[in-house]
């Protein structure tokens, strides 16, 4: 027999041994982990499944238009007072002062929604966005930007896309509910129980 086959049923050996004198130790951690997720798995499930969602149509519009209305009235002011006229007597904006009234709108719908928990007019209706899981908690920002970059397709032709998805889907979910896994509950819903 060679010394490297000697080295390696030695290794082997220590090896076995090793791991069958902590086999009980392992199969404890096993069934601790198990149980841990299971439990948290239950707990997920009770909250989504307590959770209520409902259209709350209404209440979307109101938080849309709010938000809308901030925005674009800032997108005008904002082109009148920087804008440059031109030969039909419109105003516009070049190069990175164009930037400005798109950072605008990133924080007054993202930058609220992941640093406050809502957005202004979500705020004022009394909803929040929270992720599908039911947990009360911010939206990170790639939840909230993917929301809100469709906002265009929901909001096209007076909001019918967004009120045809919200009516349609197991959670009452608009597109960009859908694309940011998140859906939109009443304040009054939510409860503290529920937060991480």
């Amino acid at each position: 027999m060679c010394p490297a086959d000697t080295d390696a049923k030695a290794s082997k050996l220590a090896l076995f041994i090793i791991f069958t004198s902590n086999l009980p130790l392992a199969g404890k951690l096993y069934k601790t982990v198990t149980i841990h997720l299971r439990k948290t798995m239950t707990e997920t499930n009770i909250i989504t499944s307590e959770l209520r969602t409902e259209p709350n149509i209404g209440k979307r519009i109101l938080a849309g238009f709010i938000d809308y209305l901030i925005i674009y009235v800032f997108f005008f002011i904002y082109i009148y007072a920087f804008g440059e006229p031109n030969a039909e007597g419109e105003y516009s904006v070049n190069g990175l002062p164009a930037l400005v009234p798109i950072i605008f709108w990133g924080i007054m719908t993202v930058g609220l929604e992941i640093g406050l928990g809502a957005t202004l007019g979500n705020s004022l209706a009394g909803i929040k966005a929270i992720p599908k899981s039911g947990i009360n908690r911010k939206l990170t920002f790639g939840e909230s930007f993917k929301r809100h970059l469709l906002d265009p397709i929901d909001m096209f032709f007076f909001g019918l896309i967004g009120i045809v998805t919200i009516k349609n889907t197991d959670k009452n979910q608009r597109l960009g509910d859908t694309w940011g896994n998140t859906i939109v509950v009443r304040n009054e819903n939510l409860t503290e129980e529920k937060s991480e």
